[in-house]
């Protein structure tokens, strides 16, 4: 959905009057920045487990739900409020599967197929999933020609390579937080041309 940051804005004092249409437009205006986030921030392997889309839908859906609770009034602090439910959602996914890996491997397999012994099928490889991360793909790939080379570096080894923080680290001579901050920063440096799309 294309919009300008004036009907964003228009978008948003409409939502938090009440409208749900407007709320409902202006989250779908936000869904693909909120994918960046949560690609970046969930690790690959938990990107088997939990999809991106996944825990963008569970936020989306949160924050529709508890629109009520938005207490500002700028685009800033609806995107600050936005973020904060995605990373919360998103340590509820990490907590989820530390415990998960604490149970044996054989009563994990168990639970992973059906009554019948047949395996269940991951949500995260289903094509709507793939026709997602395509059209992600190749507007990353529109967007990265604007921004600094050592953010293009990162976002690449991130989002092409699947490198974990400490792979992107090595390859790039940083640490891992500082791999982490400048993948924060240029997702940020990104979110600018959400408006325009």
């Amino acid at each position: 959905m294309s919009l300008r940051s004036n009907s964003r804005r228009d978008l948003l004092f409409s939502a938090c009057q009440g409208d749900s249409t407007a709320l409902s437009a202006l989250l779908d205006a936000d869904r693909e920045y909120l994918m960046l986030l949560a690609s970046a921030e969930l690790d690959s392997d938990l990107q088997v487990k939990a999809s991106p889309s996944d825990v963008v839908q569970e936020s989306v859906l949160e924050a529709h739900c508890s629109m009520g609770q938005f207490k500002g009034e700028s685009l800033e602090q609806w995107q600050h409020w936005l973020k904060r439910i995605l990373y919360d959602n998103i340590k509820d996914v990490r907590r989820h599967y530390i415990k998960a890996e604490k149970r044996s491997i054989k009563k994990e397999e168990r639970q992973q197929t059906t009554s019948h012994g047949q395996p269940i099928l991951e949500e995260s490889f289903t094509p709507s999933n793939a026709a997602v991360r395509n059209e992600q793909i190749q507007w990353l790939e529109e967007q990265m020609q604007t921004l600094p080379e050592h953010y293009q570096d990162v976002l690449r080894l991130r989002f092409w390579e699947k490198a974990s923080y400490p792979e992107i680290a090595a390859a790039t001579d940083r640490s891992a937080e500082a791999v982490r901050k400048i993948l924060y920063r240029a997702v940020e440096a990104l979110a600018d041309g959400f408006s325009d799309r």
